[in-house]
């Protein structure tokens, strides 16, 4: 957060104030916002729905952090589930009934995400985040960033406010 990342869907235990040592999993998204007074950060916590089963909780988080520490790299759908310790069919069951997404829409979403920070934290050629990010090429990452984040890399960049770009980069 002190970057202004945010934390998004990030697995976590929360204890139950009305029922003391039964703690609950929930997703939770950490974003910063700089405003007059100063940084404001806005958390949300819901419910990711596992129950009682830490098995799965611990499994679910294990996907995403193999997401998060590998975004950049090609990974398929079976090298989730083998960090999740699950077939990947139920990890496809978990991820859609925690994140309402699949593992797949997952991976794409948070690469998407990362090449959006570095638009916004960089003035690197498009061509070349995409590369760093994993893409094919520049269209694939135009046609993928359009669908999870609304707009192409270009509109996305242009309107960014004047001086968020680090020109040195």
């Amino acid at each position: 957060l002190a970057t202004g990342q945010a934390v998004r869907n990030q697995l976590e235990p929360i204890a139950d104030a009305d029922h003391p040592g039964e703690g609950r999993w929930y997703l939770t998204t950490k974003v910063r916002h700089d405003s007059e007074v100063g940084p404001v950060v806005v958390v949300t916590s819901v419910d990711a729905q596992l129950g009682d089963r830490a098995d799965a909780a611990t499994g679910l988080r294990a996907a995403i952090e193999l997401v998060h520490d590998r975004w950049d790299r090609p990974l398929r759908v079976d090298d989730l589930a083998a960090a999740a310790g699950m077939s990947p069919d139920r990890l496809e069951r978990a991820m859609r009934r925690a994140l309402a997404i699949s593992p797949k829409q997952y991976m794409l979403r948070i690469r998407a995400e990362r090449a959006a920070a570095l638009l916004a934290t960089t003035d690197r050629p498009i061509a070349r985040i995409a590369a760093e990010c994993g893409y094919y090429d520049q269209s694939q990452m135009t046609r993928q960033f359009r669908r999870h984040i609304g707009v192409t890399p270009s509109t996305y960049r242009h309107a960014l406010p004047t001086g968020s770009v680090d020109a040195a980069e």
